[in-house]
């Protein structure tokens, strides 16, 4: 029965991508009075199918199945309503598979506050966020995504609604509970934190900016850009000390969104079709890399890049790894590279101190990526045995690495 469902819900995935695709050339798509496809909706869409297929694969357990079958269907139906009550419902209950993920599969006694935390931060922020939608005339409220444009907002009204999203992205300084997440989470558990549930956040970010005239508000604005620039750079900083590969990996992922942030808040064509490019890359990239990760802690059972040291002996999964870290690291002509050029073209010609900025961080991560090669490529210390990898692990890393060259998969089909 298991592998039958399994067999079933792989069918729909690839189904859904096929209709996805025949959908190339057109702006928007209307599949009721309460959902719809667009130039946004559609590329994620396409990531959270890539993303449920690679953590389906291998998996043994139909409880933690289940749950991620729940977590791809409450994802898609976040990115397709257009009823500000349903966006706000979905938005919220894509907590809960993570918190049971964190509670029922994590054995460190620390989940508990992990979870608390992650409830406490998210659920808190999302206060501002739901009385402005109970303020919102009742009869726009189906349409309110397509059709909300409001002119004149303060400051703390703008930052109240936006505050969720960025504590969900997250920007820096409000991204504790995302490392306390991935610590305690399980492989399956840190790539949907990171392919998947980051970009609940990111795509509010972007339907709020480009649906509103926040950008007129000059002071949030500068705030957003020069916490997501600075934070981008001391997350790099904090990756390449990190000793912990998990949190290494974590920083990693807060550097990304920061960054991105940063660049997307220029408000042109060209940084928003790059900041949409450069979550799609991000998702798989950090999906692989928690998934390499999980490779060495399950054979040593710890995160210690000390410990690990060598661990990693086979040359395939070695060559893989180094690959995912390369296209982490944004090396042409990977999507990550195109993306950032995207990001910083725009920024460069106007605002030469977060350009700078952004090269910095830009540098920085990819000498954190090096390092973390470095330290799993090593030659093997004495005593330690060879490790077995097995064939899902390199199904899993070549399925999540394939769609980052565009000579392959153009990406005119995501646009």
């Amino acid at each position: 029965m298991f592998p039958t469902l399994k067999l079933f819900l792989l069918m729909i995935s690839s189904l859904s991508l096929f209709y996805l695709e025949m959908s190339d050339h057109v702006d928007m798509c209307y599949l009721g009075s309460a959902s719809f496809i667009d130039y946004l909706s559609k590329p994620m869409l396409l990531m959270t199918i890539w993303v449920f297929v690679s953590m389906s694969l291998g998996m043994k357990s139909k409880k933690i199945y289940l749950t991620l079958v729940l977590m791809t269907v409450s994802t898609a139906i976040f990115f397709m309503t257009s009823s500000w009550i349903v966006f706000f419902s979905m938005f919220e209950f894509s907590l809960v598979p993570i918190f049971f993920l964190i509670i029922s599969e994590s054995k460190q006694p620390e989940r508990l506050s992990a979870g608390y935390m992650l409830f406490l931060y998210t659920i808190f922020a999302s206060a501002p966020l739901f009385v402005k939608i109970c303020n919102l005339p009742m009869d726009s409220i189906p349409l309110s995504l397509l059709q909300m444009v409001e002119k004149e907002y303060t400051v703390v009204t703008m930052i109240g609604f936006t505050l969720a999203f960025l504590i969900k992205l997250p920007l820096f300084g409000v991204h504790l509970w995302l490392l306390k997440a991935h610590v305690e989470a399980t492989m399956v558990g840190s790539m949907y934190l990171a392919g998947i549930l980051l970009k609940f956040g990111a795509y509010g970010i972007i339907r709020v900016v480009h649906m509103t005239y926040w950008f007129d508000i000059v002071s949030v604005f500068t705030i957003c850009m020069s916490v997501g620039g600075v934070g981008a750079l001391y997350s790099a900083l904090s990756s390449a000390l990190e000793t912990d590969e998990k949190l290494k990996v974590a920083f990693m992922s807060v550097c990304h969104m920061n960054l991105s942030l940063c660049c997307l808040l220029f408000l042109s064509e060209w940084s928003l079709n790059g900041y949409i490019m450069y979550m799609l890359c991000h998702s798989l990239i950090s999906s692989a890399l928690f998934s390499w990760v999980s490779i060495s802690y399950d054979h040593s059972g710890s995160r210690s890049t000390m410990i690990n040291k060598g661990m990693i002996s086979s040359a395939s999964i070695t060559g893989l790894g180094m690959l995912v870290l390369a296209l982490n690291a944004s090396v042409p002509p990977s999507m990550g590279f195109m993306s950032e050029f995207m990001l910083l073209t725009p920024m460069s010609m106007v605002f030469f101190f977060f350009m700078l900025l952004n090269m910095m961080t830009i540098l920085m991560n990819s000498i954190s990526s090096v390092i973390m090669y470095l330290s799993s490529s090593e030659i093997p210390q004495s005593g330690k045995s060879e490790m077995e990898v097995k064939l899902t692990s390199y199904l899993r890393l070549s399925w999540l690495i394939l769609p980052n060259f565009p000579l392959l998969f153009m990406s005119e089909l995501l646009f």
